[in-house]
């Protein structure tokens, strides 16, 4: 057999490697761009459970203040974190969140009940209860 006969150079010739670095490459962008998105999605949710932390502090302040009766304090915690929530968080993010004020004796409660939407079908939603709590104050 002649030693430039084609049978004889596919022989030596190393196989083709081309385009499997594309595949790799495709892999590892998607991998890396899946985790991205993860981690974005828990700083989110990080930073709209602080808000709501936030707007229950400010609710139960605001109560707190309110001696006239009961129900005006409830109604002026509820008022003061609603209007915490919406200018931190508005949009859907924020249709999330529920909060519920509880004038009790000499102290104002709140409780926020959160849920807020994964970005992956296969992540679960997140969801948070949070607490506040501020003593009513006393007329001079």
């Amino acid at each position: 057999m002649d030693s430039s006969s084609p049978a004889a150079d596919a022989c030596r010739r190393p196989r083709s490697t081309a385009g499997f670095v594309t595949v790799q490459y495709v892999w590892v962008i998607a991998t890396s761009l899946v985790l991205f998105t993860l981690v974005a999605n828990v700083a989110v949710v990080q930073y709209a459970r602080a808000v709501t932390r936030s707007a229950l502090d400010d609710g139960v302040r605001a109560g707190a203040r309110v001696t006239t009766s009961a129900d005006a304090a409830e109604l002026a915690c509820e008022r003061a974190a609603e209007a915490t929530r919406r200018d931190l968080l508005g949009g859907r993010l924020g249709d999330g969140i529920t909060v519920d004020c509880t004038p009790g004796a000499g102290e104002m409660r709140a409780e926020a009940s959160s849920r807020f939407a994964s970005w992956f079908p296969a992540v679960p939603d997140w969801t948070f209860t949070d607490r506040a709590v501020a003593v009513q104050e006393v007329a001079p």
